[in-house]
């Protein structure tokens, strides 16, 4: 649960009815929303795997770019990312799955879109809460905790930067 004054979702298709009623929703591309909520407005803008599903390399940039335009000062992008490189050839078993990332060409596509890296984390969490490991909200605690499992266990990096 994100505690905030303000919660917004956004997705292509029309998820409202899975979401809690405070939270505003848009319907919009990604690559949309500067045109679609408010600019310079937001405190946080989260990614959970979703970049690697655009059409390129460029396309990541350029969202990375739009969510830049949506933080007031002193906000901050979070992006939850699989990482090729760790999740290897598994990466590839979503038919969506368009562009390859790695914590280096995240980072890269970051600069390029003018963030400020405040934190990198390569090995966050696991791929995919769909397999064997229980996640029930208290593991997850106990696991969030436990740097050496993300060591273990992670193949999704974390990434945070912040507009200057």
């Amino acid at each position: 649960f994100v505690k905030a004054d303000e919660r917004w979702a956004t997705d292509i298709r029309d998820i409202r009815d899975a979401l809690s009623p405070d939270m505003r929703f848009v319907q919009a591309s990604g690559l949309d929303l500067a045109s679609a909520v408010p600019r310079r407005h937001f405190g946080t803008v989260f990614m959970s795997n979703y970049l690697e599903h655009l059409d390129s390399g460029d396309a990541v940039i350029e969202q990375l770019r739009v969510a830049a335009t949506l933080l007031r000062p002193s906000g901050r992008v979070v992006i939850l990312q699989p990482n090729i490189r760790l999740v290897g050839p598994r990466y590839w078993d979503f038919i969506d799955h368009r562009v390859p990332l790695t914590e280096s060409s995240l980072l890269e596509a970051a600069e390029l879109a003018g963030l400020r890296t405040v934190e990198l984390i390569t090995r966050f969490l696991p791929y995919s809460t769909k397999g064997r490991l229980p996640s029930h909200p208290l593991l997850v605690r106990a696991y969030l905790a436990t740097r050496p499992a993300w060591w273990l266990l992670g193949r999704q990096t974390l990434y945070v930067g912040a507009i200057d």
